[in-house]
C-alpha cells in the first residue's frame, strides 16, 4: 500500500495524473503488489505463491474495511470528485462494459503482481539454500 501511494504521488508530481490513462494505474498496481509479494515471499521463505495471494487478500480486506468505515462516516464522495478531477465509480449502476473491464483488471493485475513478487522473494532463499548446500558438500 505504501509503495502504491508513493508511486501515485510521484507520477502525479510529474503530470501523469493528466494522462487519464488506466495503463499508469495498472503499472503502479503491478509494481506495488510485486514489491509486497516479494517482501512476503522473502520473509516466509517457502511457498511464494501462497504468500503473494495472502498479500493480495489482506489488501482487499483493508480496502473493504476502509470503504465500510467511509460509508459509516458518511464521507462525501462528490468532494473527492471535485478534488483533482479524480475518476469516481458511479453508484447508480450506470457503469458500462469498459468500466467493468477496468475494474476487473484492477483486481487481477495486483494479484498477478503479488504472486510474481512472492515467487521472486522465495527464489532468494532457494539460491541461498543451493549455495549453502554446495559449500557444505565441498567440506
Amino acid at each position: 500500500m505504501g509503495i502504491s501511494v508513493l508511486l501515485t504521488a510521484l507520477l502525479t508530481a510529474f503530470g501523469a495524473g493528466d494522462w487519464n490513462s488506466a495503463v499508469v494505474l495498472f503499472l503502479v498496481l503491478l509494481l506495488a503488489y510485486f514489491c509486497g509479494g516479494y517482501v512476503a515471499g522473502r520473509m516466509a521463505r517457502f511457498n511464494g505463491i501462497r504468500q503473494g495471494v495472502a498479500v493480495w487478500v489482506w489488501a482487499i480486506v483493508a480496502a473493504l474495511v476502509v470503504a465500510g468505515l467511509s460509508a459509516i462516516a458518511d464521507v462525501d464522495f462528490e468532494a473527492w470528485a471535485r478534488l483533482n478531477r479524480s475518476p469516481m465509480v458511479p453508484f447508480d449502476g450506470s457503469m458500462g462494459a469498459l468500466g467493468w473491464l477496468v475494474l476487473a483488471s484492477a483486481v487481477v493485475v495486483p494479484l498477478v503482481g503479488a504472486v510474481l513478487g512472492g515467487q521472486a522473494g522465495m527464489h532468494h532463499h532457494r539460491r541461498i539454500d543451493r549455495d549453502s548446500e554446495a559449500t557444505y558438500r565441498q567440506r
